[in-house]
């Protein structure tokens, strides 16, 4: 059998370009894999400081409900004023801790969004 050099040429290219077109596919396949699983670790860390944001307003609902208890059962008051600093600075904090806790909540949605986006771009 002889081997026609021109025949050698095209079959080796043409395996080339297939071996070629394969590691095309798997990088893209592995750098998809890689940027979910780093939109996951975000999404992850992201809840975890949701969750110390959610203690954190919990720590201060309870330092505002039992000053609440003092000042109407201990002190017998029949009413609490509003501008009772301490109770003022308490509602403060709580109202910014809520405010950081909706800031994250967005940040995780958003982070699943372009997360969405991308799988969408990637299907077409």
């Amino acid at each position: 059998m002889k081997f026609d050099s021109n025949d050698v040429k095209k079959t080796a290219s043409g395996i080339w370009g297939k071996i070629e077109s394969t590691m095309k596919e798997v990088y893209d396949v592995s750098m998809k894999a890689f940027e979910t699983t780093a939109d996951y670790g975000k999404i992850g860390i992201k809840k975890v400081e949701l969750k110390i944001l959610n203690s954190t307003a919990q720590q201060y609902l309870t330092q505002l409900g039992s000053l609440t208890y003092k000042i109407l059962q201990e002190e017998k008051r029949e009413n609490m004023n509003l501008e009772d600093k301490v109770v003022k600075e308490l509602i403060d904090k709580i109202n910014e801790v809520e405010a950081e806790i909706d800031k994250k909540e967005a940040e995780i949605e958003a982070i699943k969004a372009e997360e969405e986006e991308e799988n969408k771009q990637l299907e077409k």
